[in-house]
């Protein structure tokens, strides 16, 4: 995942976002503070996806069937709503704050024009791959333009440049940029191209990056910056391929490098939001869904009035029967 790279060079380019990124933590934690019931209401929300794929014509791999790609939807439904199968390998120690997000996912079955559609968006192209540049979201750089941010989950699926697996903007970013971006050998789990990211987990995390979510190590050192959910324990850096429970990180620093406690029993590297392997994740904590909801009612609530769901109800193409000519109105020959 590249969503902190990606961040930092928003922040370089604009200066105004970066004041505009560190204020929005604290009217975060602020709605969160002031909000001690949130979540308390269980009520499950439909987020509408409409998925940009940008091949490569000349590569077959490329070409990700509808089957592919609505296996990824399939496992968005599962991580959000902890309806997983390998949800049975989260310890004991971390069970008890494991989170049934209620954030359920559906490809648009309405453009912004009205029209019908099935959500998947081909778009031939003659870039080999894409970087952090956002090229992939605009038609005139060899991508597809995203449709209305307020109505849908835009999510770019297209080869990345070695080693990124995606990206994701936050929810301070309203503009045309606005969603996830995923290499397409991570996405889906059916006839998948990668050995180690072939369960769609890759998905899961950076839309949970669009929720405003943020590593479970903060993305600083040695326990330097928390990643704002207490359910999730202080960890000394990102945990990659797969590890055996119980592990801390924390052996990685030095007591001068280690500026506050985090000698925890063990990481939470199974979380979503973690770097193994899509075979070693299979959580969310109770914090971060707070987290989410909280993102949502301040920055996606727009979403619940998007008509992208629901099917086009006109008929002015619809091939029908506009008169009954037998028997009354049939004309038979004179041998009749």
């Amino acid at each position: 995942c590249h969503s902190f790279e990606y961040l930092e060079l928003m922040k370089k380019n604009n200066p105004e976002y970066a004041q505009m990124f560190e204020q929005s933590e604290i009217y975060l934690q602020n709605y969160i503070a002031s909000h001690p019931n949130l979540g308390k209401e269980r009520a499950v929300v439909t987020i509408p996806i409409v998925v940009h794929l940008i091949y490569n014509p000349d590569s077959i791999n490329h070409q990700l069937s509808d089957w592919q790609i609505t296996s990824q939807i399939d496992v968005l439904n599962e991580d959000y709503r902890r309806f997983n199968a390998d949800n049975i390998k989260t310890p004991e120690m971390f069970s008890s704050v494991a989170a049934d997000i209620e954030f359920e996912f559906a490809l648009a079955n309405r453009d912004p024009n009205g029209n019908w559609t099935n959500g998947i968006i081909r778009v031939p192209t003659t870039i080999s791959e894409f970087d952090l540049s956002d090229a992939m979201k605009f038609t005139t750089l060899g991508g597809d333009n995203a449709w209305p941010n307020k109505d849908y989950l835009n999510i770019w699926v297209c080869r990345l440049v070695y080693p990124t697996l995606g990206y994701s903007t936050f929810p301070t970013d309203s503009s045309s940029k606005s969603g996830v971006v995923v290499h397409y050998k991570a996405f889906g789990r059916i006839d998948c191209f990668s050995t180690k990211y072939y369960l769609g987990r890759s998905a899961t995390h950076e839309i949970g990056h669009w929720f405003n979510l943020k590593h479970v190590d903060g993305d600083e050192p040695c326990c330097a910056l928390d990643d704002g959910c207490d359910d999730t324990p202080l960890q000394a850096k990102n945990n990659q391929g797969c590890k055996e429970f119980p592990f801390s990180s924390i052996s990685d620093c030095s007591p001068q490098t280690n500026p506050q406690p985090c000698n925890n029993t063990s990481d939470m590297f199974m979380n979503y939001m973690d770097y193994t392997y899509d075979s070693c994740m299979n959580l969310f904590s109770n914090d971060q869904r707070i987290r989410m909801l909280a993102a949502f009612n301040l920055y996606r609530t727009s979403l619940l009035s998007s008509q992208a769901l629901i099917p086009p109800t006109s008929f002015s193409n619809d091939i029908g029967i506009t008169k009954v000519l037998f028997p009354d109105e049939l004309i038979y020959g004179d041998s009749m």
